[in-house]
């Protein structure tokens, strides 16, 4: 995080700008215990806990809602995985690339009168989705949030791409 890549651009370009203004990055190798117990410690004074692994995965770490709510009252817990929690995908990992092309938004990209690529910097509709589902996990988050304000406990918020 924090780092632009090559292709996407300088750290002044808006699409660098729109995804990691800001952002401050560490390297954890959670399967170590090492970086595990440092996961923890940092969860325990988080109000939000996000991870996009694959379901369950966080709890064969050690690092999963039940595990972590017990180090802070009140945290809120967001799970997002590509394809859900259940059914015949749930298991598959993703990323940018893949759900391009699982949604068939790949086939479309590209430069005009030109080869066919995947880049969201240069298909705006890639981006608006981007966007679309960071809006709705803020959402998402806020709502989440406000129950665990109006009730004391904490929550768990499970999101999965559209």
């Amino acid at each position: 995080m924090g780092v632009p890549m090559p292709m996407l651009g300088p750290k002044d370009s808006d699409y660098y700008v729109s995804l990691d203004r800001n952002k401050k990055g560490i390297v954890i190798d959670l399967a170590q215990p090492e970086g595990a117990d440092l996961a923890r410690r940092r969860a325990a004074q988080a109000d939000i806990v996000m991870e996009n692994f694959r379901p369950q995965v966080m709890g064969r770490l050690g690092l999963g809602f039940d595990d972590l709510r017990k180090l802070r009252r009140g945290m809120v817990y967001c799970s997002i995985s590509a394809f859900g929690s259940s059914g015949p995908w749930s298991k598959r990992p993703a990323s940018d690339i893949i759900m391009q092309s699982v949604s068939g938004l790949m086939s479309i990209t590209g430069e005009v009168g030109g080869g066919r690529y995947a880049s969201a910097r240069r298909f705006p509709i890639s981006r608006a989705v981007s966007l679309a589902w960071r809006a709705l996990l803020q959402r998402s988050l806020r709502a989440t949030a406000f129950l665990r304000d109006n009730t004391s406990r904490s929550r768990c918020s499970t999101l999965r791409s559209p």
